[in-house]
């Protein structure tokens, strides 16, 4: 699942754009982690709980027409919120490191053909043949499986992905319980006036 490196990388890539920034802009990274993840937690609800036709936790969170389609829907609900659907869409990213041509026809999903197959969905209801908490259960245990958690490079991704979490607390004196406590308040660095 790469909750760490996708957190981490994420919010990497946001601490160094508001560091580059020439005006003063206020990021909560709160919210910048939790979009790092939403294709994974989308995909997982509805794996575990609604869709029994489902394979594995991956499925149309994890496609760019609906990342794009998400961006849209946050940028017009608030229009500031562009930069958490980008932060969602980066997701994508780091799970092309599976590149393949399935991963492809899934990413591209329905671009190139509908199938559902191709979001790893079966065509039909899938039955639920046991009671529905023991499936529910059965689900649970499978999404909290990584993916490929035996392969040295996720492993290195998601210690990249501490290191710079590590390395953002560390430079904003996140160490420190007023600061520390500050930045889980708001979600912005301690500092950094709200735009």
């Amino acid at each position: 699942m790469l909750l760490i490196g996708h957190m981490g990388y994420t919010v990497g890539a946001a601490w160094a754009i508001e560091s580059a920034a020439r005006k003063e802009i206020a990021v909560d990274y709160r919210a910048i982690a939790l979009m790092a993840i939403a294709p994974d937690i989308i995909d997982r609800v509805i794996f575990v709980f609604i869709l029994p036709a489902a394979l594995e936790g991956r499925l149309i969170a994890h496609t760019l027409v609906f990342q794009l389609a998400f961006v849209l829907a946050l940028t017009l609900f608030r229009r500031g919120w562009w930069f958490y659907g980008i932060a969602s869409l980066s997701h994508l990213l780091l799970d092309t490191t599976r590149l393949s041509t399935d991963w492809a026809k899934h990413l591209l999903w329905p671009l190139l053909g509908s199938e559902w197959r191709a979001v790893n969905i079966l065509p039909g209801s899938g039955d639920i043949t046991v009671p529905y908490n023991t499936w529910v259960w059965q689900r649970i245990q499978t999404a909290s499986q990584p993916y490929g958690s035996g392969v040295w490079w996720v492993w290195a991704l998601d210690i990249g992905g501490a290191l710079i979490l590590a390395a953002f607390a560390y430079r904003n004196a996140l160490y420190r319980w007023p600061r520390l406590r500050e930045f889980l308040t708001s979600g912005i660095i301690p500092g950094i006036s709200r735009a």
